[in-house]
């Protein structure tokens, strides 16, 4: 059977549709996990004492994402505050030469430009 045009779009619309609801449902896990577990201090110290590295960069990712909230609000102390954290906890697990970790170096270089 050949597909119309208005088949495509149906199509197109429902893809669209299953990537926006799978990413309110990733934001959801993710806002439910850090209430789960704590502030993002709280989270810094889980990550610290049991090592867990994935712990540490999935708090780095979060807390670029503040930062660039702030950022885009010009509240620049804050943004620099959670730009640096992130920074520290990628140099701590993944070293200066992670591209992750240059992407840090740039949001804090951006608060300054």
């Amino acid at each position: 059977m050949t597909k119309t045009a208005d088949d495509l779009d149906g199509i197109a619309e429902n893809l669209v549709d299953d990537w926006i609801k799978k990413k309110i449902l990733n934001i959801r896990s993710h806002r439910n996990a850090v209430k789960a577990r704590g502030t993002i201090d709280e989270l810094w110290e889980i990550g610290l004492k049991e090592g867990d590295e994935e712990t540490l960069l999935e708090l780095a990712e979060s807390l670029v994402t503040c930062g660039d909230n702030w950022f885009h609000k010009s509240q620049f102390k804050e943004a620099t505050e959670k730009y640096k954290k992130a920074l520290e906890i990628r140099l701590e697990t993944l070293g200066d030469k992670h591209p992750d970790t240059a992407k840090s170096y740039k949001a804090v270089g951006k608060v300054f430009f």
